[in-house]
């Protein structure tokens, strides 16, 4: 799909996932207008190319799109295969407080919102988690960061870290060895490694309907300026 019109683009993004749910889009986007590339992937497309096609890249692209689709599909089975014979119904033996932890941990793995823990102090602390830690929980951490006035060149080098910290390799091996499974890397790489773009894919939707960041937090999140000034004052030294 060219990117000729950019309301046409979207537009045919959305429509064509709608009715071909598992056909994978590429966005040929426009030079002058790359800011669209985190739109379009936003709105349903795989990745994009820039306008005009390098057909080296293209293939690459092409390459990539593949090999996902292959990796997800070995990644469900994966999926259901823990779940199968390491999920909560094999517990030994019955007790009602087990029983209260497995709903309240389902509850939690099923929801994407942070969970609040009230504490003593009635502060409350609050524990944001996802599967590896950078992705809903690299997105939450940045937020607050923003929140907290922190610019987004300082929010995106704190985001990177992961790479300096999670070493995909290595979880591959901690994975295989929990769960006594062989599993292949390539079919769970794309899960454990991080890039920029995935934080920029993320903000630059929120740059394409809200004029700047304080708005969100206000209008979308209810983190207000009173609440913001408060995180200051928490937060910030």
């Amino acid at each position: 799909m060219i990117d000729d019109d950019s309301g046409e683009l979207l537009t045919a993004i959305s429509q064509f996932t709608s009715e071909f749910p598992n056909t994978e889009i590429l966005a040929v986007i426009n030079p002058e207008n790359q800011e669209l590339a985190a739109t379009a992937i936003n709105a349903g497309a795989s990745d994009y190319l820039l306008n005009p096609i390098n057909s080296d890249i293209l293939l690459s692209k092409i390459t990539a799109i593949t090999a996902s689709k292959d990796n997800m599909s070995e990644l469900m089975m994966l999926r259901q295969q823990i779940a199968m014979n390491y999920g909560f119904d094999n517990f030994i033996g019955v007790s009602l407080k087990i029983e209260r932890i497995r709903k309240t941990a389902m509850q939690m793995a099923l929801c994407d919102i942070p969970v609040v823990i009230s504490g003593k102090t009635g502060t409350g602390k609050t524990l944001v988690h996802c599967a590896v830690g950078k992705d809903r929980t690299g997105f939450a951490a940045a937020i607050i960061l923003l929140a907290l006035g922190v610019s987004r060149e300082t929010v995106l080098f704190d985001y990177m870290l992961t790479r300096h910290y999670l070493l995909p390799g290595r979880e591959v091996d901690r994975l295989s060895q929990k769960y006594g499974l062989n599993i292949e890397a390539n079919s769970i790489l794309p899960m454990l490694e991080v890039y920029p773009e995935y934080l920029q894919a993320a903000l630059g939707a929120i740059d394409e309907h809200y004029p700047n960041m304080e708005v969100y937090l206000d209008q979308h999140l209810g983190v207000d300026e009173t609440a913001r000034a408060e995180l200051r004052g928490r937060y910030l030294a």
